[in-house]
């Protein structure tokens, strides 16, 4: 059965390989089609270097957690952040209700595998999802608390949600001390943003939008400095993780 051989590629290093070179695929192709862009000349290098940054992050945080044997989380990672639409728009093309250039249908086929690659493998290790309630001490929990009402107000609904789903299968599958890489991540990836949209707009900003910008970027600067502080400062053991917090 094919959930077998998904999990015999998770122990003999197979599945590590593949998800990276997926990765490294997919970062290929956003580059090639901005390359293809006019605006490349002006502004792509800095959204070429926003995009290399984020294939980064996800990169990174998707090989960590598949070292740790956590296909689950780390294919989360690859379907619902980096080819969310990949399946939709290969079922479009296959439908025939998009119309798409030649190298579009070309790319749109290899984000589309890709994408029904992660969902078999997630389907292949669901057995990895043994949800139990993380028994965090009160400043943890309200820190992660503050860092959710932030995400909310900072990125589209559509992503918040994203990342609300991969946390909390990151809950149900590691120590509850692993969702400060997730949280790490992700406002790595704000701050680049952040920095790709004031180097874009340059002199053309209104000063509040700048400040806005800039207040942004320390916000995600101090969640970033908090959290990697909470993951370094957790003892790491084999206690379960309904006690991993409370001492």
């Amino acid at each position: 059965m094919f959930t077998e051989k998904f999990r015999y590629h998770q122990g003999n290093g197979m599945s590590k390989r593949l998800l990276l070179c997926m990765m490294i695929l997919v970062t290929v192709v956003q580059i090639t089609k901005l390359m293809e862009v006019g605006q490349f000349v002006s502004n792509g290098i800095i959204y070429m270097v926003m995009i290399i940054v984020h294939a980064c992050v996800w990169m990174f945080i998707g090989y960590k957690f598949e070292s740790m044997e956590k296909s689950l989380v780390s294919h989360l990672i690859l379907f619902f952040v980096m080819v969310p639409d990949g399946v939709k728009n290969l079922f479009n093309l296959i439908t025939f209700k998009a119309h798409m250039r030649t190298s579009d249908v070309f790319y749109t086929i290899i984000l589309g595998l890709i994408a029904l690659y992660a969902i078999l493998k997630i389907f292949a290790h669901l057995n990895e999802f043994k949800y139990e309630r993380p028994l965090m001490k009160e400043n943890v929990s309200k820190f992660l608390l503050l860092t959710l009402i932030i995400s909310y107000f900072s990125f589209s609904f559509s992503n918040f949600i994203v990342y609300l789903i991969v946390s909390i299968f990151i809950f149900a599958t590691l120590k509850a001390k692993e969702i400060f890489i997730f949280i790490i991540g992700i406002f790595v990836v704000d701050i680049s943003s952040s920095l790709t949209s004031l180097f874009v707009a340059g002199d053309r900003s209104d000063i509040i939008i700048i400040l806005s910008q800039i207040l942004s970027i320390l916000i995600s600067c101090a969640i970033i400095y908090f959290s990697y502080k909470y993951y370094v400062n957790t003892d790491i053991d084999d206690r379960t993780v309904d006690s991993y917090w409370e001492n």
